[in-house]
């Protein structure tokens, strides 16, 4: 039995999908050759799994803050206060343009639309969210 066959390749593939370890460096950490865990990534398509695990990510995160943007919003509108018409105009502006958004991610694509939208969308409601 060779010494590859003996390791955990399922592990090592869930922390490198998981990760931010480049494959020198997941290589060094393992004790396994780079040329060895370059062909095993290759052939099991480990690169296109960690862009997808990413993807995920980072529309769940756009999610959280599209949700924290529309609260917010709706906690100042519920509030009242001192805003002057156009002030309200511009947060049912927002609202509206905000529920757009989180409905075009939840119904996009996994693939091309959606990581579009994601790239899009991502500063802006950063941006926003402060």
């Amino acid at each position: 039995m060779s010494r590859e066959a003996g390791r955990d390749w399922e592990r090592i593939r869930r922390e490198y999908v998981g990760s931010s370890l480049s494959l020198r460096a997941l290589a060094e950490k393992e004790g396994v050759s780079l040329s060895t865990l370059e062909k095993r990534c290759g052939r099991e398509g480990w690169q296109q799994l960690r862009k997808q695990r990413q993807l995920e990510l980072g529309s769940a995160r756009l999610e959280q803050v599209a949700d924290k943007l529309l609260n917010s919003i709706s906690r100042t509108l519920d509030q009242g206060g001192n805003l002057e018409a156009r002030d309200y105009k511009a947060l049912t502006s927002a609202v509206k343009e905000l529920g757009e958004i989180r409905e075009q991610l939840c119904s996009a694509s996994p693939k091309g639309e959606r990581e579009t939208l994601e790239v899009l969308l991502a500063p802006e409601l950063e941006e926003l969210s402060g």
